[in-house]
């Protein structure tokens, strides 16, 4: 289980109180397990405090929400500042949670056969372009896998012979 990062000083003087109070709210609603409650609460503070303590605990909203790529993206986001800043907790429980939710979003790699180089990827309608194939699903396409129920339904249109 990830430890509670403290938002702390970083908070600043204006408004610290009410900002920790809100924080604190949002630490209370994570714990009972409602991630949208608590997303909420984190976002009011992020709008005027954007810590990495703050984006950390966006991001495990978003996470336990089933939004993994923004997550990822989020998690990303508060290492980078939490390396700045040189904020240890962050960098560790961070990278952690980075590094766990890699692991569990679904990778897809299409490849062409021969002859069927202009032909054009869908995944559940949505179009890859010619450089998803062969590639890492990135995006959109992550997006896609991870909120199908049944597994992707995949068709490459090839082009017309004639």
């Amino acid at each position: 289980m990830v430890g509670v990062l403290v938002c702390s000083a970083a908070l600043g003087q204006s408004n610290a109180g009410q900002a920790r109070e809100i924080f604190r709210a949002g630490l209370a609603l994570e714990a009972a397990g409602d991630w949208a409650g608590a997303l909420v609460k984190f976002r009011q503070v992020a709008e005027d405090r954007p810590t990495p303590q703050v984006r950390f605990h966006i991001a495990r909203c978003q996470e336990f929400l089933g939004r993994w790529t923004e997550a990822l993206g989020t998690y990303r986001l508060a290492l980078g500042e939490a390396e700045a800043l040189q904020v240890e907790e962050v960098l560790q429980e961070g990278n952690r949670a980075r590094l766990a939710l890699e692991e569990r979003i679904p990778k897809l790699t299409l490849v062409r056969g021969e002859g069927a180089e202009a032909a054009v990827l869908f995944v559940d309608g949505v179009e890859m372009g010619a450089s998803a194939a062969g590639a890492p699903p990135r995006g959109t396409w992550a997006d896609v896998l991870q909120r199908s129920l049944r597994p992707p339904r995949l068709v490459a249109a090839r082009p017309s012979l004639a």
